[in-house]
Formats: structure tokens, sequence, C-alpha cells
């Protein structure tokens, strides 16, 4: 399945104008968000489209937090937490998302847990995305003298329980890698066709009138599942 570029989520929006979905980015110190949402700004994830039969809706999230001391320096990258379970195909969107917004800290696997479906984001990134990713090798060994580049990997010991590819030649190699964004477009062409969410500026109801009736009308937004 090719990955879904920008354009082909404008194009989403412009057959479906009833259920638009835009990326949602958030960046505050030790974690970083990427996340498709509705208008307001409420997640898009797999349970809610299964549940409101909009399953070909784009959907997922991904988050990326600071990596624990006691696994090492890891060139002060950021690891990946959670994937959300994403729609086929628009999942290395957030991906991209989540190294523009790690800048100059760069992004690395999660450090035991891996799927095969990232393992595939990954390889892309280190074979054929030379021209806007950047990598430096993860030190697992301890083998050179910077400490720098330390870092733990548990990926022989824990993932290929649950993903065997691991065990592929030159698969750990490129989970033992940080990764950079280089010249990354994805966010800004999101951004160039408004599709980047932006939080809705809140105004304080005037009167007990007007606050009636933003109460009225925040109870007709809600919906049961």
């Amino acid at each position: 399945m090719p990955a879904y570029l920008a354009k082909e989520l404008k194009d989403y929006n412009d057959k479906n104008p009833n259920k638009k979905v835009f990326v949602r980015t958030f960046k505050d110190g030790d974690k970083l968000t990427a996340s498709y949402c509705d208008e307001n700004g409420r997640d898009l994830s797999a349970l809610s489209s299964l549940l409101s039969d909009e399953s070909d809706r784009p959907h997922g999230k991904i988050t990326a937090v600071s990596i624990n001391p006691s696994d090492g320096i890891c060139r002060n990258a950021y690891k990946i937490l959670v994937t959300e379970q994403t729609l086929s195909g628009w999942g290395p969107m957030l991906y991209d998302c989540i190294l523009v917004l790690a800048g100059d800290r760069g992004v690395t696997p999660d450090r035991a847990n891996i799927t095969p479906e990232a393992v595939r984001v990954w390889q892309i990134y280190y074979n054929n995305r030379k021209s806007d990713v950047k990598t430096l090798p993860l030190d697992i060994n301890k083998s050179t003298p910077d400490p720098e580049d330390d870092c733990v990997s548990d990926h022989e010991t824990f993932g290929v329980i649950g993903n065997p590819q691991l065990k592929e030649k030159g698969i750990l190699n490129i989970v033992n890698q940080v990764y950079y964004d280089s010249g990354i477009k994805t966010l800004s062409n999101l951004e160039s066709f408004g599709l980047v969410y932006k939080q809705k500026a809140k105004t304080e109801p005037s009167n007990l009138f007007e606050l009636y009736q933003s109460f009225l009308q925040e109870v007709r937004n809600i919906k049961y599942l």
C-alpha cells in the first residue's frame, strides 16, 4: 500500500465535505504527537471509525517521548512510544510530521517492541528517503568511546517475539538508527492546503443569556455512540 500525501487528504476532504479530516500536531518538551482529527479537534481512532461506520475515514495517532536516561543518551533523540492503529497507507504521513516536530533531536523506533508495519516505514526512510531524511547510528554495544550514541536495544530479546521480521538481515541496523528531518515537506504541504488543525479561540459569553445559549449548543453537540 503506497503512502498517502497531503494532496490525497485534500482530495478525501473534497469528496467528503461532511466528514473532513485534519492533522493535529502537538509538541510539549518531552512529548510529541501527530494524529488525525475531525473539524472539532476530536481524535479519529480505529474504534471511533468502526462505531460510526466510517472505516474508510483516515484515522490514527503517533506519540513519541524523550528516552529514559536508563536507556542511554541515545543522541538525545525522541523514541516512538505508541502508534495507534492507522488506516492502511495513512500512517507514514504522521511519522513524517513527528520527524519534523522532533527537529534536530531526531526520532528512533521503540527500543524493544516494533510492529512489521512500523519496520516498513523505517525501511523506506533508511533505503528510499535519503533526499529528505538523515540517519545516524546508535551504539548498542558501547563499542565507541563517545557515550552520546550509547543506547539500549532490546529488539533481539523482546522484539522478535512479536515480530520475526527483526531476525532478517539488516533490519536490526535499520531500527537502531536515529532519523532526522532533512527537508521533509509533508507538514508544510498539509499547512498549505489548510489541513493542519488549528485550535479555535474560545470567547467568553458576555451575559447570562449567552451563557445559557452556549450551554444548549454544547448539549446539542453531544453524540452518543
